[in-house]
């Protein structure tokens, strides 16, 4: 990206809508009508907002109406994973959930039909397996049954119909129409729950993380092998982690 004195080529925040507007069509043909009646920009602005792009180094011109980010601007992202940097904003907001109930908490993204925890908070040594960056089954982890709840209905056939579901305790949900039922409570009650299902000695609650534009991005739970969180403690657990649900959408609510 080239910087310098001249102010007409530094992009305004006008100017990174656009950019947003360009990167969400993904190479598809970019329309200046329709992103002006999107955005509430007036054309012209439109047109200069996109020379500014080009010419500082942040779009190049394919073809005609056609952009995608410079590879110059995508260099310089490459040390920013979003895993590594949802993890930066995610764990002290589970420190201070951590403080208020008695459990691990935990945050987990969907991928390749497995949950991934990207971030993990353990206060009261919960002794559990879970570590940042691994991954566990998702039909029968509470962050992954929230996870399958925000799937569209193909996705979630695909899913089910992909592979057999090892049981892993006496407790372990395995049928996949059981699953599908499971996955349809969680949806309904607007939380998903693992009494038990990958551990004996281990209940969990989560709930779904949603981001600006309304799409589920991921799920935080709480985690415990010493108190029965579906019992006494599952208002207040529940409670906790819509909070928590709240201030990671706060934060990746753009400005």
């Amino acid at each position: 990206m080239r910087t310098g004195k001249n102010e007409k080529n530094v992009p305004t925040s006008d100017a990174l809508l656009v950019f947003q507007e360009v990167l969400s069509l993904q190479g598809d043909p970019f329309r200046p009508t329709e992103a002006s009646r999107r955005l509430g920009i007036p054309i012209p602005n439109i047109y200069r907002h996109i020379g500014v792009l080009v010419s500082s180094g942040w779009l190049i011109r394919t073809r005609r109406s056609h952009y995608l980010p410079h590879p110059t601007f995508l260099k310089l992202l490459e040390p920013f994973k979003i895993q590594s940097v949802l993890r930066l904003i995610i764990r002290p907001i589970l420190e201070r959930a951590g403080k208020e109930v008695e459990a691990a908490f935990h945050f987990g993204m969907l991928e390749s039909d497995m949950v991934t925890y990207i971030a993990k908070i353990d206060h009261h040594n919960m002794g559990l397996f879970t570590e940042e960056n691994s991954q566990l089954e998702a039909y029968c982890s509470a962050i992954g049954k929230c996870l399958l709840a925000s799937l569209s209905s193909d996705e979630l056939d695909a899913y089910l119909s992909a592979s057999e579901f090892p049981k892993l305790t006496d407790n372990t949900i395995v049928d996949p129409k059981e699953i599908r039922r499971e996955i349809s409570k969680t949806k309904k009650r607007g939380y998903g729950i693992d009494n038990r299902e990958i551990r004996e000695d281990l209940v969990c609650i989560a709930v779904p993380v949603s981001q600006g534009d309304g799409s589920v991005i991921g799920a935080v739970s709480a985690a415990s092998t010493r108190a029965d969180l579906t019992g006494a403690p599952k208002k207040k657990t529940i409670s906790t982690l819509r909070q928590v649900k709240a201030e990671i959408a706060k934060v990746l609510q753009p400005q």
